[in-house]
């Protein structure tokens, strides 16, 4: 484009102005043919670019109908009226387990109960009839009455004080027949 400028301008300079006009005019041409060629390039950038969008949106299609598909399997493995069902068993069973804990449940008969209560009313008309300068001589006496701490000081190595350990059985043990006994769970 440039060269038919230059080419234009040495024809001017030379006179011949239909030359300097034909160079010019081929110019124009090229520079038309090069914003087509752009044009064109732009265009085929983005028929590329909308390929690729599309081969990615075919891609996430894919994804998520195999991810449906997927989950709809997994849905039938469990469906919701089957877990509701398990969930109501589940509590069934919890309420069941409640009911047998509560049936099995150690109760004291009213007896018991009163005699319970008496002891405990006992214990504390006790606590109430002894002084509280009683009750601190009674906790002190029961700490004196604790065994005194050695005061014999102890050799570097106790363990070499004990017996030694027999390697074989006594006699008697050998002489024994050995019973088994039977097991409880048979």
């Amino acid at each position: 484009v440039n060269r038919e400028k230059a080419l234009a301008r040495s024809f001017v300079a030379e006179g011949n102005k239909q030359k300097a006009l034909l160079a010019l005019r081929k110019r124009k041409m090229h520079q038309t043919q090069l914003a087509q060629l752009d044009d064109w390039a732009m265009n085929v950038e983005q028929v590329l670019s909308s390929m690729a969008i599309a081969q990615d949106n075919a891609l996430v299609f894919n994804a998520l109908k195999s991810g449906s598909t997927a989950l709809k399997e997994l849905q039938a493995q469990a469906p919701l009226d089957e877990v509701e069902r398990l969930l109501e068993d589940t509590e069934d069973a919890r309420r069941y387990q409640a009911e047998v804990a509560d049936a099995v449940a150690v109760a004291l008969s009213p007896e018991e109960d009163a005699a319970a209560t008496a002891e405990l009313m006992a214990l504390e008309s006790e606590l109430l009839e002894t002084s509280p300068t009683e009750q601190q001589a009674k906790e002190s006496n029961a700490e004196e009455e604790l065994p005194s701490v050695p005061t014999t000081a102890v050799t570097a190595n106790p363990v070499a004080d004990l017996p030694d350990v027999p390697v074989s059985e006594p006699a008697e043990a050998k002489a024994q027949p050995q019973v088994e006994e039977p097991l409880l769970a048979q």
